[in-house]
C-alpha cells in the first residue's frame, strides 16, 4: 500500500517505480507487455513515465478496456493514453479490433461500485464467472449501467503478470478498497479477484486528493 497526501507526489513515485519494473524485465531479455487503465487518473503518471530513460521500442501498450467508441473520441482509452505517452515510439494494440498478449505488467483503477476495467457487478454472476474462468484474454461485454459496450482483459490475461497495480485517488476510493480486502466476494465487487492471485499480491497507489 502506498498512500499520498497529494497526487503530483502518487504520479512520481508510481513512474519511476514502473520504470524500473519495465527496464527490469527488458535487462532480462524481454519486450514488455504493459496493460493500461483508462480513464482521467492516470494520465500524468502516464505522461512523466514517458519522460523516462526507457527502451519504448521495445515496450507494447494496450488497454486493459476500452468502450467500442471511435478511435478519437474522448470516451476512448486508446486515446487518451496515446496523448499521454506522445512521442515515444512502443507498440501499441487496440484490444477492441485486435488480439492482445498476457501482459507483464497491468495497471488498474477502480470505481466506487467495485468494478475494475470492464468488470461491473451488474454484469451478473454468470457473465462475471465467464471473464473468470475464460481462457480467451478479451471479451465483449455490455453493463446494463454502461452507455456502450465494452472490450476487456479476461482473468485468464494476467495469469502470467509479474506486477500488478492499483491506482486510485479520494477517500471514498480507500472505503471500497477497503471493504473489498475484508471480504471474498468477487461478485458485488470484482476487483476482488485481483487479490486472489496466485503469485503477485497487487501494489495500491492512492493520494488522498
Amino acid at each position: 500500500m502506498n498512500t499520498f497526501s497529494n497526487f503530483d507526489d502518487l504520479a512520481n513515485s508510481m513512474s519511476n517505480e514502473l520504470c524500473c519494473q519495465i527496464n527490469a524485465l527488458i535487462d532480462k531479455g524481454k519486450s514488455p507487455i504493459i496493460a493500461l487503465s483508462g480513464g482521467t487518473t492516470p494520465s500524468p503518471v502516464y505522461r512523466r513515465l514517458a519522460s523516462m530513460d526507457v527502451n519504448w521500442a521495445k515496450c507494447n501498450f494496450f488497454m486493459g478496456d476500452d468502450r467500442c467508441v471511435p478511435l478519437g473520441s474522448e470516451r476512448c482509452n486508446l486515446t487518451m493514453a496515446k496523448e499521454a505517452f506522445q512521442g515515444i515510439d512502443a507498440k501499441w494494440s487496440d484490444i477492441r479490433v485486435e488480439p492482445v498478449l498476457k501482459p507483464d505488467i497491468a495497471i488498474f483503477g477502480w470505481g466506487l461500485d467495485g468494478h475494475t476495467a470492464s468488470w461491473f457487478p451488474d454484469l451478473g454472476k454468470e457473465e462475471i464467472d465467464r471473464l473468470f474462468i475464460t481462457d480467451s484474454l478479451q471479451l465483449k461485454v455490455s453493463p446494463p449501467s454502461q452507455s456502450e459496450q465494452r472490450m476487456t482483459i479476461t482473468w485468464s490475461a494476467l495469469s502470467s503478470a509479474s506486477h500488478i497495480h492499483l491506482l486510485g485517488k479520494g477517500r471514498e476510493k480507500m472505503t471500497v478498497l477497503h471493504s473489498c480486502l475484508e471480504s471474498d466476494d468477487s461478485y458485488s465487487k470484482p476487483m476482488r479477484i485481483l487479490f486472489n492471485h496466485d503469485k503477485v499480491v497487487p501494489q495500491v497507489w492512492w493520494s488522498e486528493q
